[in-house]
């Protein structure tokens, strides 16, 4: 399977273990491309496609994330102040 999207945080690296949230399967990067070019790590802030070992297409769904494991912690409380 391949994702796309821009990296908000952190670096992304060929054979770093990732995570879908919500969902919590675990895959491995095989591959990265910033805009068609082959990288081996990615910056913060690029656009990048993430071509992901261990997990098959339709295991996603659109509006997940994709996050180094055990980065990002599902919660089922959210306190908000809007004005």
């Amino acid at each position: 399977a391949v994702v796309t999207g821009t990296l908000r945080r952190g670096a992304i690296a060929v054979g770093d273990e990732a995570e879908i949230r919500p969902g919590g399967a675990v895959a491995r990067v095989r591959s990265l491309q910033i805009h068609g070019a082959n990288v081996e790590t990615a910056p913060p802030g690029r656009r990048v496609a993430v071509a992901l070992r261990g997990i098959e297409l339709g295991d996603l769904r659109r509006g997940q994330a994709l996050a180094g494991a055990g980065s990002l912690v599902e919660s089922a409380w959210l306190d908000a102040h809007v004005t």
